[in-house]
Order: C-alpha cells, then sequence, then structure tokens
C-alpha cells in the first residue's frame, strides 16, 4: 500500500481539487451543464484558496488524494495568479446577476448571521475534501490533524448537510449554530457552524 505524503498543495494539482469539491459537496445538484459545473467548482476552489494562509493535500505515488485549506488571521493569504484572480472576479459577478431566486444571497445571508453570534473566528478551515474513491486510509483525518497543529486554538467550518459534516463530528466539532433553507426544488438544505478548540 502506498504512503501517504502531506505537503504544500502543488498549485497544478487544482484541478484535482476542483474535482474532489464538485463530487463531495454535490455541486452536480445544481447544474446538468458540465462546462458550468467544471468552471463554478474552479471557482469555488479559488474563492477559498485566495482566502486561506495554508493549503495543503495529501498525496500518494505523487498524485493528490485529498488537501485541505485554513485560514488563520495575522499570516500571509496563499497568492493566487492574475488569471486566477481574474476568473474569480468574473465569476463573482457572474454568480451575481444570474443569481434570479436569490439563493446565493440567501445562502450567504444565513452564514454571516450565524457567524456574528461566533466570539472567536480567527481560525477557520475553509476547504476540505478527499478523493471519493479512496477509503479506509485516514486521509481525511490525517489532514485535519496537520491543521490542527497549525490552527491551534477555537476553529470553525462553514458547511452545510450537502457535504460530509459528519466528518466534522466525528472528529469532535460541536453545532454552533444552523439554519434551514429551501433550494430552488423546495429540498430543504441546512447551514452550519461547526466549531472545536484545536
Amino acid at each position: 500500500m502506498s504512503e501517504i505524503v502531506i505537503k504544500e498543495l502543488v498549485k497544478k494539482d487544482l484541478d484535482k481539487v476542483s474535482e474532489f469539491a464538485s463530487l463531495g459537496m454535490g455541486f452536480d445538484q445544481y447544474t446538468e451543464n458540465k462546462l458550468a459545473l467544471k468552471m463554478y467548482s474552479r471557482y469555488v476552489a479559488l474563492s477559498e484558496l485566495a482566502k486561506s494562509t495554508l493549503a495543503i493535500g495529501a498525496y500518494m505515488d505523487n498524485r493528490l488524494v485529498g488537501f485541505i485549506f485554513a485560514r488563520l488571521d495575522g499570516q500571509r493569504k496563499v497568492q493566487l495568479n492574475v488569471g486566477d484572480k481574474l476568473l474569480v472576479k468574473l465569476l463573482d459577478s457572474t454568480i451575481e446577476k444570474l443569481d434570479w431566486t436569490g439563493l446565493t444571497k440567501k445562502y450567504n445571508a444565513i452564514n454571516q448571521d450565524m457567524l456574528s453570534q461566533l466570539p472567536e473566528k480567527s481560525r477557520e478551515i475553509t476547504f476540505f475534501a478527499v478523493d471519493p474513491t479512496i477509503t479506509g486510509r485516514g486521509i481525511g483525518t490525517t489532514l485535519i490533524n496537520t491543521a490542527e497543529k497549525y490552527l491551534h486554538g477555537p476553529t470553525y467550518v462553514l458547511t452545510d448537510s450537502n457535504c460530509n459534516y459528519q466528518f466534522y463530528l466525528h472528529r469532535g466539532f460541536k453545532i454552533f449554530a444552523q439554519n434551514d433553507l429551501k433550494l430552488e426544488d423546495d429540498s430543504p438544505l441546512t447551514c452550519y457552524v461547526l466549531t472545536k478548540r484545536l
């Protein structure tokens, strides 16, 4: 069995980051358009990377099998190249214009409202996913353990019921706040702020 190596994320692996995130967060529930799905997944990956101060990957045989991004106030943020910055800006404005139902605004407002109740916001796990085809190898646990050493203090995660939030609960995170939202097809979505002192 191959050994898991934890190291700084290699930027060329952002396509894999987007792919794992799309699968793990169920982005395909929102569109059947493959190009839109790919662009949105890339946008989310870049947006989260831009606000992070830590970006590490788990590698097996030099192949990315998982990643975690985190933010610690006072540390230097990961730098995006000019093309990626432009893509994020372009997609920010496009998503805002295409948000006919106001769902994105509602989702963001719910999260901001929950975060406003949180007394300590200097440490955050911003983005985290593992290759869904590999299970039982402890990849997620290894990544979380590495992030814990970096963050070392009260930490929060913004997540929702379309993601595998139960993983965090098994790792000792507690639900600090939750709020429900209806998606365009009337299916429910629960937004969470999870917290833990690492």
